[in-house]
């Protein structure tokens, strides 16, 4: 994909944010149904490339709650996952964080690291947020360390809250206010 036909959004070392593109929804849909990938985000109901095309052209008939954006692979040149802020409450100036690499074989790469910490620095700076949370399920090891590594701090353990693999486990919810992030980059 050449630079000058992206639509680059937030620009990072190794990625750029993306608006989502919706001749993309059957690698988003791809994605989302992967038993691996939605192991721990719980997406118990197949999702198709229409059900995508839906939920994006309801979100542009709204109100901004939700901004969601592709990951893309500068050296790569291709779409690898997708990030987002969830229910944008402009009244607190709060959002919830969400983060997918799609590409299985890029996980433990810090993708996901480096997209988070874009969409924070959006959140605080452009779209003057004050706090921004995250939530893992206690054995997504790998969500929980991106979660940490971006500096947010674990602010509320909901026991036994999922029902996962014959067992209830634990939900973790994190949080970072602007000021903490603030005293990170200075």
């Amino acid at each position: 994909m050449e630079k000058n036909t992206r639509l680059t959004f937030i620009e990072g070392e190794r990625i750029e944010l993306l608006p989502i593109n919706p001749e993309n929804v059957k690698i988003h849909a791809r994605w989302e149904n992967d038993p691996k990938a939605r192991l721990y985000t719980r997406n118990v109901f197949p999702v198709s490339p229409e059900d995508l095309k839906k939920r994006l052209e309801q979100d542009q008939e709204r109100p901004k709650r939700d901004i969601f954006f592709e990951i893309y692979h500068k050296e790569l040149d291709k779409i690898v996952g997708f990030v987002e802020f969830h229910n944008i409450n402009y009244i607190n100036n709060a959002a919830y964080l969400s983060v997918l690499i799609g590409e299985k074989e890029l996980w433990g790469n810090y993708l996901g690291t480096e997209a988070a910490k874009l969409m924070i620095k959006y959140g605080f700076e452009e779209l003057n947020l004050v706090k921004i949370t995250a939530s893992a399920l206690r054995p997504n090891k790998g969500a929980c360390r991106i979660i940490e590594s971006i500096g947010m701090k674990l602010e509320l353990v909901l026991k036994n809250q999922v029902y996962f693999d014959g067992v209830y486990i634990d939900e973790l919810k994190f949080c970072i206010f602007r000021e903490e992030w603030e005293q990170m980059n200075k």
